[in-house]
């Protein structure tokens, strides 16, 4: 859109420009947290209209300039989109596309967008991650303002909403395959909360249940390692629903639990249906529980050692450390005061405490030190330290509000540093914007797109999806790379035989070995190029033809559809 284009590229050429629209954005969102109804200028309605558009704002005016890198910001992000544009054309989840270690819900997001006339690009995948993470902090002011007053409520979304507008590291600001799960929980926790303290009609009850259970039980088929979070937020759901009456004494105990029940296996159940019709059930379970179970026990760290590794890797890019420590140094200092508050407010501050407890197990499960899992630990720390304000800061009898001095200590644990780190703090993609959209695809993606023809499909040997992205190619085989098939592991027979059944399937046009020195973990060709695989080595040599040679990069064509070969070029692009 050219317009915009303009625009951006204003903010873009003078830094002032763009930080004063984000910093001022940014100011708004933080003055109506604390003043909720502006003086009493603005209805509530209204008041609460602004508030999620400045949370939206707010995210858009400091992130957009991360959105026109055109490489990947990491790999599993090209990843992902390359499989939502192989579903696209090709929307059977296990028989076509496999995302390995996540769902078919992580590309969800993309294929809608998609449909919706979106390019599948990783523009289009981080304006959907900003998305996301405005709706979950939607949801966790939403959560927020059933337990506490509107005020603490508000503020208690600044903290997320400044980690999440302020970071500029590549590993929180890609399409991270945490965020469909952690949106899921943050809505499945608002849909809890809203049931457990307003009186609400029959059909409201049911339906807000039913919701809840719904978006957890859709949690597995996001990304697993997120199901302990998403169980015990079910259990305690289910617990809440058993044994405390509903407010206003609308709606049975067991009509809550049982349409919360109903929910949670609606989709498990739509799931096992669709996999009996397609007969995937021994793909579901090889290449998506015994895979994720591989993958969770091949570190080479302990369970037992990784709370001491946790401090290393939550300091990645910083900015996540100035968020997680300074709240929970605000929620440590006043957590007394919450022994003062109402019976329902000291019930929810434990079971929010419970809950981040299982997210930072969450995070430690997998033994590796991966910055994006650290994701899923902010919305349970945005809403304890919610509610822990919301203890500490209530209006008095006079219409004033106690415990000031617990707002300026939030203010100035849990967002000084933040705002002093982001205003300190170089921006790598600042002053990008021009020659990020001038930037080329890479030589490889252009020979491809130069010499493809409509409904070609290209098979990946290696690691390396962004040329999916770059060409525009759907996956001929159900991986958008070919790491379990090359990595040692009991299931690479599996896999090995899975690919050469998708290419004898798919006979794809295009295939490329991206194995070699200067490729991703896969730098020695000699032992992971495609001739280390017999099978695959001949079906290569009998169906194809090598075109050309970038770098690390072999292309190779289809026999009968190739064009010239190329000299290959002396170094990767």
């Amino acid at each position: 859109m050219p317009g915009v284009d303009s625009l951006l590229l204003w903010l873009d050429a003078a830094p002032w420009r763009y930080w004063g629209v984000a910093w001022l954005c940014f100011g708004l969102t933080g003055a109506f947290a604390w003043w909720p109804e502006a003086g009493g200028r603005l209805s509530p309605a209204w008041s609460r209209r602004l508030f999620v558009g400045l949370i939206f704002l707010t995210l858009v005016a400091f992130r957009w300039p991360g959105w026109f890198e055109p490489n990947e910001q990491n790999p599993d992000e090209a990843q992902t989109i390359a499989s939502a544009l192989t579903l696209h054309s090709a929307p059977v989840y296990w028989k076509h596309v496999d995302g390995t270690t996540h769902g078919p819900l992580c590309e969800l997001p993309l294929v809608v967008a998609g449909l919706l006339g979106a390019p599948y690009s990783y523009i289009t995948a981080r304006v959907v991650a900003v998305l996301m993470q405005g709706l979950a902090l939607w949801a966790v002011w939403g959560t927020l303002r059933c337990f506490v007053a509107e005020r603490p409520a508000r503020m208690g979304v600044l903290p997320g909403l400044a980690f999440w507008s302020f970071v500029t590291f590549h590993d929180y600001i890609h399409y991270s395959t945490e965020l469909p799960g952690l949106l899921l929980m943050a809505l499945a926790g608002w849909a809890i909360a809203s049931t457990a303290s307003r009186a609400l009609p029959l059909s409201g009850v049911i339906l807000r249940s039913f919701l809840a259970g719904l978006a957890l039980g859709a949690v597995p088929f996001a990304k697993l390692q997120s199901v302990p979070q998403a169980l015990l937020l079910g259990l305690v759901a289910m617990v809440i629903f058993a044994r405390i009456p509903p407010p206003g004494e609308v709606g049975s105990r067991s009509v809550r639990v049982g349409a919360l029940l109903l929910g949670a296996f609606t989709v498990p159940g739509i799931v096992a249906a669709y996999l009996s019709v397609f007969g995937l059930w021994a793909q579901f379970w090889y290449a998506y529980i015994e895979s994720n179970l591989f993958y969770a026990g091949s570190s080479e760290r302990t369970l037992v050692s990784m709370p001491t590794h946790f401090w290393d890797f939550v300091a990645t890019g910083f900015s996540f450390a100035w968020f997680f420590f300074g709240l929970m140094a605000f929620a440590l200092l006043h957590a007394h005061r919450v022994a003062r508050a109402g019976a329902l407010l000291r019930t929810v501050t434990w079971i929010a405490l419970a809950l981040l407890v299982a997210a930072y197990a969450t995070v430690l499960m997998p033994r590796r030190e991966v910055a994006h899992y650290l994701h899923l630990l902010v919305v349970p720390t945005c809403v304890l330290g919610g509610l822990i304000l919301g203890a500490s800061l209530t209006p008095d009898a006079a219409g004033g509000w106690s415990g000031r001095r617990a707002a300026a200590a939030f203010a100035l644990l849990a967002l000084l540093p933040q705002v002093h780190h982001r205003w300190i703090a170089w921006h790598p993609e600042l002053g990008e914007f021009a020659p990020h959209r001038a930037t080329p695809p890479s030589e490889a993606a252009r020979f491809i797109r130069q010499h493809a023809a409509s409904g070609d499909t290209l098979a990946m040997w290696g690691w390396e999806p962004s040329l999916h992205v770059e060409t525009g190619l759907p996956h001929a085989t159900r991986d958008a790379h070919s790491a379990f098939q090359i990595s040692e592991s009991p299931l690479r027979h599996f896999y090995r035989n899975r690919y050469l059944h998708d290419l004898n399937r798919a006979a794809p046009a295009w295939f490329v070995d991206a194995t070699g020195p200067g490729a991703f973990v896969f730098d020695n060709r000699s032992y992971f190029g495609h001739e280390t695989l017999p099978e695959l080595a001949e079906y290569v040599a009998r169906h194809y033809t090598p075109v050309a040679e970038f770098g690390h990069r072999r292309i190779y064509r289809r026999t009968g559809d190739a064009p010239a070969p190329v000299k290959p070029a002396p170094k990767s692009d």
